[in-house]
């Protein structure tokens, strides 16, 4: 059999996803992946598991490493809103300290896991952003306590 991507005459496998990789070979046989990328090294492809444990696989999650079952993405862009950089500052959501604010530092000179930039002098949340937080949270839907 001649082998589409080389040209060359070669003993193929089946190629059940069709991503150059045959089957007897390929770490998810039903979902193309041509990297063959398993971070958990469990020999099953990334894009075959549910890596953040929300029941969803990864090829269908929109937010793939962060567990967010309700699959929540207000702008509509295809990414989960805990995936989002809200404030642009190439901090994931999920992770920023200081998610509407941009400051890419990500400074907490007092360790309260909110951002210096959120943060007044004495370490309280800035009541000049609360009325940015609560405008953004209802527009996105949560909850502010």
């Amino acid at each position: 059999m001649i082998h589409p991507k080389t040209g060359k005459e070669e003993l193929m496998q089946p190629d059940k996803d069709s991503d150059g990789i045959g089957d007897a070979c390929d770490n998810c046989v039903d979902i193309q992946n041509n990297d063959q990328e398993d971070t958990n090294q469990n020999n099953q492809g990334d894009m075959c598991e549910d890596i953040d444990g929300d029941g969803r696989q990864s090829y269908e999650d929109n937010c793939p490493l962060d567990n967010n079952p309700d699959q929540a993405d207000k702008n509509n862009d295809g990414i989960g809103d805990l995936c989002d950089d809200t404030d642009r500052d190439s901090i994931r959501a999920s992770v920023d300290n200081c998610p509407y604010v941009y400051n890419p530092e990500q400074l907490d000179s007092d360790n309260d896991k909110r951002g210096d930039k959120c943060d007044d002098k004495d370490g309280r949340f800035l009541e000049s952003n609360k009325s940015v937080f609560v405008a953004i949270f209802a527009i996105i839907g949560i909850a502010m306590l």
